[in-house]
């Protein structure tokens, strides 16, 4: 098991990642034989190379690996010097390892035969690299969504407006805010999510319009909202009653 940690975007678009990982390979030596060099591993004359010993006991017959050459078969007279008849070393290794697009946080990727090198004659086991996605500053997934919120002011809300906003690959799209605009409404970019990690398509964008109330007002500012009261038929000062 690997542990990988990839940005937002990487996850969504997929990246190659070069990998490090300490582990057992086939000692060059021997190639993994574990015997030493010019010799070779003589069958086992306690199982005959079966790997198991049959054992009865009343009506039954019961396999149980062979304590003499410990299941392999096998027996390595000459032991090489390197691997001491192990047939493995460990050793450092560099992988590359191809992210796909569209991999979320704890997904798993398996590649296989780059696991920890096995006893003579097995094969090497798989590496299972599991994916941290990190967090992102302005999106957040769900499945293959992606939510983000845009702030606007009274004055865009009500009136509408042209705004340019952040897509997931880096570019911008222009939308349109229409007059009218309540807090927690939804706009929807088709596409414009995260690609299926498997089959084709995307998710959409989805942004969350989030008026904003000014926390200062300068006197100008304040005029204008006391005018626009007296329009609404809602005085700043009022009793309520019932």
């Amino acid at each position: 098991r690997l542990d990988v940690t990839v940005s937002f975007a990487e996850a969504a678009f997929g990246t190659e990642k070069k990998v490090e990982i300490r582990k057992h390979g086939n000692c060059s030596t021997c190639n993994g034989s574990g015997a030493k060099a010019g010799t070779r591993p003589k069958t086992c004359s306690t199982c005959r190379g079966t790997g198991q010993v049959i054992r009865t006991q009343g009506f039954f017959n019961m396999a149980s690996p062979c304590p003499h050459c410990e299941g392999q078969g096998q027996v390595i007279e000459t032991p090489c010097n390197t691997c001491r008849g192990q047939g493995r070393v460990p050793e450092n290794k560099t992988i590359n390892a191809t992210i796909p697009a569209g991999v979320d946080n704890g997904s798993r990727l398996r590649l296989k035969g780059e696991g920890e090198a096995g006893p003579p004659g097995i094969r090497a086991g798989d590496l299972y690299i599991f994916i941290h996605v990190a967090t992102h500053e302005i999106f957040q997934r769900q499945e293959y969504d992606v939510y983000c919120r845009l702030n606007l002011s009274f004055s865009q809300a009500a009136l509408g407006a042209e705004i340019e906003v952040p897509l997931l690959n880096d570019e911008t799209k222009v939308i349109k805010v229409k007059a009218g605009t309540q807090s927690g409404e939804m706009m929807r970019i088709a596409g414009a999510g995260i690609p299926h990690v498997r089959g084709s398509g995307r998710g959409d964008q989805i942004i969350q319009m989030m008026i904003e109330t000014p926390k200062k007002l300068n006197k100008k500012q304040k005029e204008l909202f006391q005018d626009l009261a007296v329009i609404e038929g809602n005085p700043i000062k009022e009793t309520l009653k019932g």
